[in-house]
């Protein structure tokens, strides 16, 4: 019955019917199940403190049908458990494991089971015992993208054996494909015939890596076949979906799969090898089958944020469609805001970065996890944060039909202005990860995410970078949550020449042309109180024109109302007038410069718009 705690030193043989409810049911003696075992609410301890040194079988089940178990602890003292190799029976927990003392030789007949994106079983702190060659799963949602991914297992197995589910193809043909078990594994490439334990891909590209500390960079993992997973080695890997995917086509929709591995779980300590090297980034493993507070882990040497890698929901994800870096400020309440859906919190099977300080002259960089660091949803306390007295401008970029759709903006930058803080870069700003594709960053000797500075000087110069365009049709969104003391922020186009007044919030469309000037890294930039850039009036008003090349059509977006706007060709000729629209036509005017200055109920703007 639930809440009553049975305990067994006496070998169990169940041959009929066994339901253990919401109860504590401790074995210290072997078991073996013939008939049904219902533990699917219930806690399984093996062993007692007190155990005596000997050996118990787990003999989960002669069926193929696994057996659900809600917790289990292992606290068998010098005794050890088991599993039954020849059994087919599985035992799968669904909520938490805890190794006390003993050992449990799990035989691969024991499951940690993750089915969704918030259900992994966990390994909760533990103070000791040894769990060995267990299973653990990881549930990889629905899209094609690159996951950064760790182990929490050192594998009894090969790469090919655990994520590959022991098979790889030789050919590229669909017929060719090797899929045994569905909605399990995934195609790991880097050949063309299937050599080394890889997928056979037609362009036989790279889909596992690992992160050269050395060398700052990626390098692809040499095989699958030979190489075993490794508890604290960080990986990342192209998740498709599950192996049924068509190799063949890069235009193949993506399935949910679970990536299983197998091996021996680490409990205790464990300190990564970091980069040596002022400013290094280190590709860090959550060692841990369990979320673990990094704002807990002790560490030295660090900047105080941690890049996290942000893959996305699914295929149909406009904004990022392979992914992108996230930032988490580890003293700022929720990670601050370019941590998107992530904070402190590491969940398990999760990979992040870290970077060194610029300055190591008295201290060597290093992290230790410990078994005290993990937490649980249950246990999760609120960690003192700094409370901040910045002004910041969140400056975003977005693709424009996904800003007008309410989407996420393909990437964004943070500055921060206070008086304790020096302009000139150093560890306390962040430093710029790229994504694979847009990317925005903040020019300050190198390029910056998060960039810390002291109030803005008159006249002063915030450089800005924009690269890796995927589109032709842009927004800028900047938020400035406060005004600056004595300072006036403004958006410089340098392609454009025009120079837009940042109030609370800008939002200024733009246009790109893969052929032109408009996609230069350097095209925009924040000026604070300005000087001429021979233009007689500063746009003072929140409005912008897209898109900036046109083939003929022009968007004027504005919080206020249009309500009158003139077009004039290079020579001051007007060419074209209209009332209160917000849509302009000039498809009929030859290519050229064009100037339209823009009535609206809280003034008037003029905007350079280039036709080709």
């Amino acid at each position: 019955g639930d809440g009553v705690t049975m305990i067994s030193q006496s070998d169990v043989n169940n041959q009929g019917t066994f339901k253990v409810g919401a109860s504590i049911f401790t074995l210290d003696a072997s078991l073996t199940n013939t008939g049904t075992l219902d533990l699917t609410t219930a806690t399984l301890k093996l062993g007692t403190s007190i155990s005596s040194t000997k050996t118990n079988t787990l003999g989960i089940s002669s069926g193929s049908t696994p057996i659900p178990v809600n917790q289990l602890i292992l606290d068998a003292n010098t005794s050890s458990f088991t599993g039954v190799s020849s059994s087919s029976g599985i035992l799968r927990v669904t909520e938490s494991l805890e190794s006390k003392s003993g050992t449990l030789d799990a035989k691969g007949k024991i499951v940690l089971v993750n089915t969704t994106a918030t259900d992994a079983a966990q390994v909760v702190e533990s103070s000791g015992g040894a769990v060995k060659d267990i299973v653990v799963e990881q549930y990889i949602p629905s899209k094609r993208a690159f996951r950064l991914l760790a182990s929490p297992v050192n594998s009894t197995g090969t790469i090919h054996a655990n994520l590959q589910e022991g098979q790889n193809n030789v050919g590229t043909g669909t017929s060719d494909n090797e899929n045994d078990i569905s909605g399990y594994g995934t195609h790991i490439t880097g050949s063309t015939t299937g050599d080394n334990g890889f997928d056979a891909s037609v362009s036989g590209s790279p889909s596992m890596f690992l992160f050269n500390q050395t060398d700052q960079s990626w390098e692809a993992v040499p095989n699958t076949n030979e190489d075993q997973l490794k508890v604290g080695t960080a990986y990342r890997l192209m998740a498709r979906g599950d192996r049924s995917i068509d190799l063949s086509s890069n235009t193949s929709p993506s399935t949910e799969t679970t990536l299983r591995v197998r091996g021996d779980l680490k409990i205790g300590p464990h300190s990564p090898t970091l980069a040596t090297g002022a400013g290094e980034f280190s590709f860090i493993a959550n060692p841990y089958q369990a979320i673990v507070d990094y704002s807990l882990v002790t560490k030295s040497g660090l900047t105080k944020y941690a890049w996290m890698w942000e893959a996305g929901f699914n295929d149909d994800d406009d904004a990022n469609p392979r992914g992108k870096y996230a930032v988490v400020e580890l003293d700022i309440e929720n990670g601050g805001p370019l941590s998107r859906l992530f904070s402190t919190y590491i969940l398990p099977g999760q990979s992040f970065f870290v970077q060194n300080a610029d300055d190591l002259s008295s201290v060597t960089p290093s992290l230790t996890f410990e078994e005290a660091d993990k937490t649980v949803e249950q246990s999760i306390v609120n960690t003192p944060f700094s409370t901040s007295t910045d002004i910041t401008s969140h400056i975003k970029l977005y693709k424009a039909d996904v800003y007008q759709d309410g989407g996420n903006s393909s990437d964004a930058a943070l500055l921060r202005f206070n008086s304790n803080y020096t302009t000139q870069a150093d560890s306390e700003d962040a430093t710029k990860m790229w994504n694979p594709d847009e990317n925005i960053a903040v020019v300050n000797q190198g390029y910056r995410v998060i960039d810390k500075r002291n109030f803005p000087e008159e006249e002063e110069i915030i450089p800005l970078a924009l690269n890796n365009y995927r589109g032709s049709d842009y927004h800028l969104e900047i938020e400035l949550s406060a005004a600056l003391p004595g300072s006036t922020m403004y958006l410089r186009d340098a392609y454009l020449e025009t120079l837009t007044e940042v109030d609370s919030k800008l939002v200024y469309g733009f246009s790109v042309d893969q052929n032109t000037d408009s996609k230069n890294q350097d095209r925009f930039s924040l000026v604070f109180k300005p000087v001429s850039l021979g233009q007689d009036d500063f746009e003072s008003l929140s409005l912008s024109a897209y898109p900036n090349p046109t083939e003929g059509r022009v968007n004027i977006e504005t919080n206020s109302t249009v309500e009158q706007i003139e077009v004039f060709d290079i020579t001051g000729k007007l060419v074209y007038k209209a009332s209160e629209t917000s849509t302009v036509d000039i498809h009929h005017l030859n290519a050229g410069v064009y100037l339209f200055q823009i009535q609206t109920s809280e003034g008037t703007s003029t905007k350079k718009i280039i036709k080709y």
